[in-house]
C-alpha cells in the first residue's frame, strides 16, 4: 500500500508540473505577461492599407491617446476595447478594433481620398515609435 501511495503522489506531482506549465505558456501566449514582445505589421495593396499591432498592454492608454490624437477624434478610445467602423468628420472610413495590447486597422483605398491615405500611412509609422518606446 505505501508503494502505491508513493508512486500516486509521484504522478500527481508530475500531472501538476505540467499543468503549471501549460498554463504558463497558455498565459504568456495570450498576452497577460507579456514583458516586451513586439509586433508591428503593415499590409498595402491597391486596394487596402492594414496595420496589425501587438504590445505591452501597459502602453494600451498611451497608444489609444497617440491615435486619438492623429485622427482627431473626441476620445473614440475612451473605453478599453473598440471594434467598430469609423467616419471621421474629414470623411475618412476604417475599421479599427483595439484591445489592450492589440490593434488592427482596415483602411479601404477605393473608399477613401489620397490625402486619407497618406495620413493613415503617417499614422501607422508614428504608430511604429509608439510601440516600441519604453
Amino acid at each position: 500500500m505505501k508503494r502505491f501511495l508513493t508512486i500516486f503522489f509521484f504522478f500527481a506531482l508530475i500531472l501538476a508540473v505540467c499543468c503549471c506549465g501549460f498554463f504558463i505558456s497558455w498565459v504568456k501566449h495570450h498576452g497577460h505577461f507579456r514583458d516586451g514582445d513586439v509586433s508591428i505589421q503593415i499590409k498595402e495593396n491597391d486596394d487596402r492599407f492594414q496595420v496589425y499591432a501587438s504590445y505591452d498592454r501597459d502602453k494600451t492608454a498611451r497608444i489609444q491617446r497617440y491615435l486619438d490624437s492623429k485622427l482627431h477624434s473626441n476620445n473614440l478610445f475612451h473605453h478599453s476595447r473598440v471594434d467598430a467602423d469609423v467616419v471621421l468628420e474629414d470623411n475618412t472610413k476604417f475599421y479599427i478594433k483595439n484591445t489592450p495590447g492589440r490593434l488592427v486597422i482596415k483602411f479601404k483605398r477605393d473608399e477613401n481620398s489620397e490625402e486619407a491615405y497618406h495620413n493613415m500611412r503617417d499614422l501607422a509609422e508614428g504608430l511604429k515609435v509608439e510601440i516600441t518606446n519604453p
